[in-house]
């Protein structure tokens, strides 16, 4: 009887089974212990990542690490949930290779972003017609080269720093016109800005921070990527009496979502709604700031952003504008690429990303393509920003 008890709960908590995902396209297969991981679109179908079982709903791969549920996913790195809805199978092109001649990698790659990408109306980009001017150009005969030209340049007008495509040979990326993404010389140049700007206050780093006490207690805090643990360095920070903070996010490539949040809860007093987030096909689902236990800081904030300020670090900053007193921005819009990205292999294994989601501000506004613009508009890597930000604090 026991015996029977066990094996009876055993078997209602099991994963086994196949699942897709609503929205992004995916499915994952779950048997003893481990998930295999399926990119789809409606022509192809490729296993991606497999992940084994490290404790009861907690799934590890070389790269990532996922909780899953019956119902549920989430996927570390990424904010909210992602649903999942049983099949009774794979799909049958799962049980096929697809084939890698020159016309099937285009019409994976076409499918893959018609499939997912939310902004083609707000870029002003007709995928459809993209499709009928450029497949007739793909034959059997086509380089490598060509082929690479004619997809990349189908990316282009997208005008977006989180589309990419990746061959042995060859990389394209986007970028918004007229912007700059993070580089080396962008640092060094920032770094020589900052420099002059802090007038001989000593900057102190803590990995990816970097923070000065500036007079009348009022702090800087740069932070140059969202790729690593903050909450230490920040726990030092916040322990200070300060009565005004200037966040630089000016060169900063994004990284970690969660990592953005837990930077906002530590300036608020109140939860709070960050942003809503959302795919073609799924309902916003909104992400939410908690004040944090640790030491925080309440009072009034100045951010610095620009162009450089890409993908967490601009949802970092659109999680801050909803916190009281609103922090007043200075510098130049952000890049406006918001969206995790999925990093898909095409049937000749050349690599594309893939920008899935749509975020959107508590009151429902899309920056995506544009940016977050600044309250205070100013040339970014200028003393005028750094200037015009202090005064404000000290007022």
């Amino acid at each position: 009887m026991i015996t029977a008890t066990v094996a009876a709960v055993a078997a209602l908590l099991s994963l086994d089974g196949v699942y897709q995902t609503d929205g992004y396209n995916v499915a994952v297969a779950i048997s003893n212990g481990t998930a295999q991981f399926y990119d789809l679109t409606k022509v192809s179908c490729a296993p991606s990542d497999i992940a084994t079982e490290v404790r009861p709903g907690v799934f590890e791969s070389e790269d990532s690490r996922y909780r899953i549920s019956p119902h549920r996913l989430q996927v570390d790195g990424s904010v909210g949930t992602i649903r999942l809805r049983p099949l009774p199978a794979l799909p049958a092109r799962c049980a096929v290779e697809t084939p890698s001649d020159p016309l099937s990698v285009f019409d994976v790659f076409w499918a893959s972003y018609a499939e997912n990408y939310p902004a083609f109306r707000l870029k002003g980009v007709d995928w459809r017609a993209e499709r009928a001017r450029v497949r007739p150009q793909i034959h059997a005969g086509i380089s490598d080269d060509r082929l690479f030209e004619l997809m990349a340049g189908m990316l282009e007008p997208l005008g977006d720093a989180h589309v990419g495509l990746r061959s042995p040979e060859h990389a394209y990326s986007g970028v918004r016109p007229g912007t700059e993404l993070p580089s080396d010389e962008l640092e060094a140049r920032a770094q020589a800005l900052i420099h002059k700007d802090l007038r001989g206050a000593k900057l102190t780093s803590y990995g990816s921070i970097q923070y000065a006490d500036l007079p009348g207690r009022i702090g800087y805090l740069r932070i140059t990527s969202f790729d690593e643990d903050l909450d230490d360095a920040l726990d030092t920070i916040f322990r200070k009496p300060l009565l005004g903070l200037m966040i630089d996010l000016r060169v900063n490539p994004g990284g970690s979502d969660p990592f953005g949040l837990r930077l906002a809860s530590r300036l608020t007093n109140k939860p709070y709604v960050a942003y809503r987030k959302s795919t073609l096909v799924t309902a916003p689902q909104s992400i939410r700031v908690h004040p944090s236990r640790r030491p925080s800081y309440r009072g009034p904030i100045a951010v610095l952003t620009s162009g450089a300020t890409v993908s967490a670090a601009e949802s970092t900053t659109l999680a801050l504008d909803g916190r009281s007193p609103r922090p007043i921005r200075y510098g130049e819009s952000t890049q406006g690429a918001f969206s995790d990205t999925m990093i898909r292999t095409l049937p000749n294994g050349w690599l594309i990303a893939v920008p899935a989601e749509r975020y959107v501000s508590a009151s429902g506004r899309n920056y995506e393509g544009v940016g977050l613009p600044p309250h205070r508009a100013t040339p970014a890597f200028d003393s005028s920003t750094f200037e015009a930000a202090l005064r404000e604090l000290r007022r």
